[in-house]
Formats: structure tokens, C-alpha cells, sequence
């Protein structure tokens, strides 16, 4: 399955929102950020500019894809939500389930503990753990995102919330993300992961490719830089 774009997608849902404090002054997310998980799985990262355009991101953390993606647009993306430009809603699904082991695992094992992260963790912590995620991602068909590194992961990030290692070890959202993923199936079809949309409409790069940082801020009303 490598370089081939997975398939994934979401349905939209209720939202009940548990924001969280803000980041940390210098770090990667900007000062004020906040983090908020809705009841429908999407982590929200956003300044306080309640009509700031919402950029809708589906990621699954075994998807080279997705790592390739977050490496060229993520950190633009977390300041384009932290300057208020954006409500940037990151929503994990697991594409991999299917896919046989190790790739399953380490896709549930990886997606369930960014949504524990996002439950116990400041928005500085989440964004830190969500690049870590990311560098860190085995080579399809390895082994990898083990709990126990997971759990350490989140601390080394500045999660300290005793709770989120319970969480991670126990695979609190593993049911869910496969909930998250059908849902998005039925709202896209299918398509591959990463997916990005910008007020509900989906946003690609020319013939197809992923979409740049430039692109998405032009679709949110922004100025390509």
C-alpha cells in the first residue's frame, strides 16, 4: 500500500466543545491558541475569532500521505489558527483498520492517542505531540506507536494530566475513529486521506494533488503568501 493514498472519511455531528487552556507563549501555535474536542472526534484549534472560515482536516497517523502533508502546510496551518485567520478542526480517522497488521495497529493505537491528547492536553502540548506523531510514523509494514512510547511522547510535550496515560493505554477511542471514518465515508465518499476543506467544501491541488498552504489560504479568504 505505500504511495498510495488511503482511503478514508466523516459526517458532520453535534459538537460539544471542552476548551482547554491556552498555548504557551512561543510555542509553534502562537500565543492564545486554545484546543477544544468535540463530541464528533474533530480537535479544534482556534483564537477566539468565532468567524474565522473553518479548515477541516481528515488524517490518519499511518498515512505517508499525511505525514507528507503536515511537513509542507501543518505548522502554516496551526499559525493561520492561532493569528485567527482560521478555526482549524484536525479530525483522525483510521483508513489503515483494514489494512492488516502492523498498519492497523499502529493507525488505531496512533489516532486514538491524539484524540487523548487533545482530551488532557493544552493546545502548545497537542500541536508539539501531533508534530511528533507524525515524525516518528513507522514505514508501512513496520512495527511502531507502541503505548508506552505514545504515552511518553505525550509527556515529553507537556502533557501532564496523569489521566492521559490511562487513556492512551486503554485505546479509549479506538471504537470511535472507526465510527469517525464510516462517517466521513458517508459524507465524501471515497477519497483519500489527508482531505482538506475550507467551509465544507473540499479543496485540492491541481489535477488532484494535495493541496498547498498557499491554496487553502486563498480558499479561506485569505492572501496566498
Amino acid at each position: 500500500m505505500a504511495g498510495v493514498l488511503a482511503l478514508v472519511v466523516v459526517l458532520a455531528g453535534a459538537a460539544v466543545w471542552l476548551l482547554r487552556e491556552p498555548a504557551a507563549p512561543g510555542s509553534i501555535a502562537g500565543a492564545g491558541l486554545t484546543i477544544a474536542l468535540g463530541e464528533d472526534g474533530g480537535i479544534a484549534l482556534a483564537s477566539g475569532a468565532a468567524d474565522a472560515p473553518v479548515v477541516e482536516l481528515w488524517v490518519d497517523y499511518a498515512c505517508p500521505h499525511c505525514r507528507m502533508f503536515h511537513q509542507e502546510s501543518g505548522e502554516g496551518l496551526a499559525q493561520m489558527a492561532a493569528d485567527g485567520d482560521a478555526q482549524v478542526v484536525v479530525r483522525p480517522v483510521s483508513v489503515f483498520a483494514g489494512a492488516g497488521e502492523p498498519d492497523a495497529g499502529n493507525s488505531l493505537r496512533a489516532g486514538s492517542a491524539a484524540l487523548c491528547a487533545a482530551e488532557y492536553g493544552s493546545a502548545a502540548a497537542w500541536t508539539a505531540y501531533n508534530d511528533r506523531l507524525f515524525t516518528e510514523q513507522p514505514m508501512q509494514g513496520d512495527p511502531g506507536f507502541e503505548a508506552d512510547r505514545l504515552v511518553a511522547w505525550g509527556q515529553e510535550a507537556g502533557i501532564d494530566d496523569p489521566a492521559f496515560a490511562g487513556c492512551v493505554s486503554e485505546g479509549r477511542y479506538t471504537d470511535e475513529l472507526a465510527v469517525y471514518t464510516q462517517e466521513a465515508i458517508t459524507r465524501w465518499g471515497s477519497f483519500g486521506t489527508p482531505t482538506v476543506a475550507v467551509e465544507g467544501e473540499q479543496v485540492s491541488g491541481s489535477g488532484g494533488a494535495l493541496p498547498t498552504l498557499e491554496q487553502i489560504r486563498e480558499a479561506a479568504g485569505g492572501t496566498p503568501v
